[in-house]
């Protein structure tokens, strides 16, 4: 008996429990790689620089993004994030780098501004800058604003000097001039998307609209300077967004009367608007991203931080669908917004972060933030603002101003300020404003004439009348003229073929005979080859166009009655000139054409337009 218990005994301990516990690990493991397969888990593609980064940007098709390290500019593939190219400038620290939004591809135009006020143009990916603004009384570089189209620049100081530069396309040709001398340091400019307006911000507590054409100040109002938090335009022109306090920012109607207000639960560090113009994205203390809506004033969205260091620098594409943020331990992240755009009350997401080896195939490999690095599971409070949009009333729907009373008294004093500084003008520098209102007067006739424009293989095709002498008072016919402006917009040369039918008039003063038969009058058949060229000018807001042009014809003209008798076919030269008010797509002409045969002859043409080649500006 001893030896069979002791047998079972061994056998329940050596050889049930032994496969139990590997039973009990199999399934613990089963269970864990489960988990791991289907952890949410989200992953975000990083760069790792030696020094902070302080100012990143897109270009418009969202293809690049560029930042600068100290003197150095690195351009990225945003596909791969793979080094395009790294420029190193001779200049002082950069401290604004900025594409414009109106081309796309490598071959963008990138601006830098160096610390010590040096600005410099590239057409990438050149490396050599095709224009260099210095500054001759040693100012530092305060703040910097590119327009949407690319033509205007303005660059703000730290001894309140207002500079606008408008660049010619079709020269590459730069003219400058001062706005003015402001009392102190400029903390920010924002054109507006018209480009009629440009909107700084000083440190002395004031914000002043300015009029880009003319140079001159329209208002001032007060603004909380010590947040250095930029000002801003809507996108429809119509209000300035600025802060008015460490945790407040204020909506403004052109007359400087507060609309709307937001308030923050934490100071606010920056903020930017959206892509469709609808959001404004505000950036706390806390590094977090913050999505109000314009109107209500409501928060939609907000991106938890996902590296505790502060941030140094941001740029959100061309679409808002993705963002560069910058740290200053170094850290790049690239996010794509609809991964960690999150709705309020939604908690933050487990995240990993991938870093990239300087490599030329740019391999990715595995990186783990510091404990510290990961901020701790929260989910967003929502505090009521201050001011709150009223709903819509019957009376138009417009909503509720709410002008506080410190604003509408200090308003006053600024714009009298102003004045009082205009005034205080010497000979000199009126005489020297005179000089820069006429250069740039030259230079918004330049870039009306050769920015707007179009660059383009045309055909136009149109129904012809015409006043032709007498006896045949009547014409009519069909006109096709080709265009081509790809190389010399706003210039254009081509070819046009048309054919005219004269009908005679009823006291036709001619008698004819077939075969001893009356016959009726014949009709007057003209055919013409002519070479046309002119200039085509494209009004604001692309939509109206007009042209003029000169041309040289050639062709032949005969006498027909169609299935009766025919003359024989004379040859006639020519030429003439038009001019033509176009929208969109068609368009109408007036002209004279001398004909050798018939003289004077003029004419009326309305056409439709097919592009059958664009080319981008």
């Amino acid at each position: 008996m001893p030896i069979i218990y002791n047998g079972i005994l061994f056998f329940l301990r050596n050889v049930c429990l032994k496969s139990v516990r590997r039973f009990s690990a199999a399934v613990l493991v089963s269970l864990f790689s489960f988990g791991l397969a289907f952890a949410q888990e989200l992953v975000i593609p990083m760069i790792r620089t030696v020094t902070p980064v302080r100012c990143v940007t897109w270009n418009k098709d969202g293809s690049t993004f560029a930042y600068a390290e100290e003197k150095k500019i690195i351009l990225r593939d945003s596909s791969g994030y793979k080094l395009i190219q790294s420029i190193e400038t001779s200049n002082g620290l950069i401290d604004f780098l900025q594409f414009p939004q109106s081309t796309g591809g490598i071959g963008d135009q990138l601006v830098s501004l160096s610390k010590d006020n040096v600005l410099e143009f590239r057409i990438l990916p050149q490396t050599d800058p095709i224009h260099v603004a210095k500054s001759e009384d040693n100012q530092v570089s305060t703040a910097l604003a590119y327009n949407y189209n690319g033509n205007y620049i303005a660059t703000g100081s730290d001894k309140g000097m207002l500079n606008v530069m408008l660049q010619n396309y079709l020269t590459n040709v730069f003219i400058s001039r001062t706005f003015s001398q402001l009392e102190a340091p400029v903390n920010s400019l924002y054109f507006s998307r018209n480009n009629k307006y440009l909107v700084s911000g000083s440190a002395d507590d004031s914000a002043c609209l300015w009029n880009v054409a003319s140079g001159k100040l329209i208002n001032a109002f007060p603004y909380y300077s010590a947040s250095k938090v930029p000002v801003l335009m809507t996108h429809d022109n119509r209000n300035v967004i600025m802060s008015t306090a460490k945790n407040k920012i204020g909506i403004f109607d052109l007359n400087f009367k507060q609309i709307r207000s937001i308030e923050t639960e934490v100071d606010i560090q920056s903020m930017t608007i959206s892509a469709d113009g609808n959001k404004l994205i505000i950036l706390t203390a806390d590094n977090f991203f913050y999505f109000y809506d314009l109107i209500s004033t409501k928060i939609t969205n907000y991106i938890p931080p996902y590296n505790s260091s502060k941030i140094t620098s941001y740029s959100f594409n061309n679409t808002t669908s993705r963002a560069v943020v910058c740290h200053e331990d170094g850290c790049l992240y690239v996010l794509d917004i609809n991964k960690v755009l999150l709705n309020p009350g939604q908690p933050a997401p487990r995240f990993d972060a991938k870093v990239a080896d300087e490599t030329s195939d740019f391999q990715i490999t595995q990186y783990k933030p510091q404990a510290e690095n990961i901020p701790e599971q929260r989910s967003l409070q929502i505090k009521k603002p201050e001011y709150e949009a009223e709903k819509p009333q019957a009376t138009g729907g417009r909503l509720k101003e709410v002008v506080p009373d410190d604003v509408e008294k200090e308003a006053p004093v600024l714009r009298e300020k102003a004045k009082e500084k205009e005034k205080e003008k010497t000979e000199e520098e009126k005489e020297a404003e005179r000089k820069k209102k006429k250069e740039e007067a030259v230079n918004m006739l330049s870039e009306f004439l050769f920015k707007n424009n179009e660059r383009a293989n045309t055909i136009d095709i149109g129904a012809l009348g015409a006043l032709y002498p007498s006896p045949y008072l009547l014409a009519a016919g069909l006109d096709v003229e080709w265009h081509n402006s790809i190389w010399t917009a706003p210039f254009y040369f081509g070819a046009g073929l048309k054919g005219m039918v004269g009908f005679p008039t009823s006291d036709f003063p001619y008698t004819y005979t077939i075969d001893g038969e009356p016959a009726e009058p014949p009709n007057y058949i003209d055919a013409k080859l002519y070479l046309p060229v002119g200039i085509q000018i494209i009004l604001p807001g692309d939509v109206m166009k007009l042209s003029t042009e000169l041309f040289l014809s050639g062709g032949v003209s005969m006498l027909l009655k169609f299935g009766k008798a025919s003359s024989t076919p004379v040859p006639s030269f020519g030429g003439g000139a038009r001019i033509s008010f176009g929208v969109k797509y068609v368009s109408a002409t007036i002209g004279i054409n001398y004909d050798s045969i018939l003289g004077f002859v003029p004419e009326i043409l309305f056409s439709g337009r097919i592009n059958i080649g664009k080319k981008a500006d």
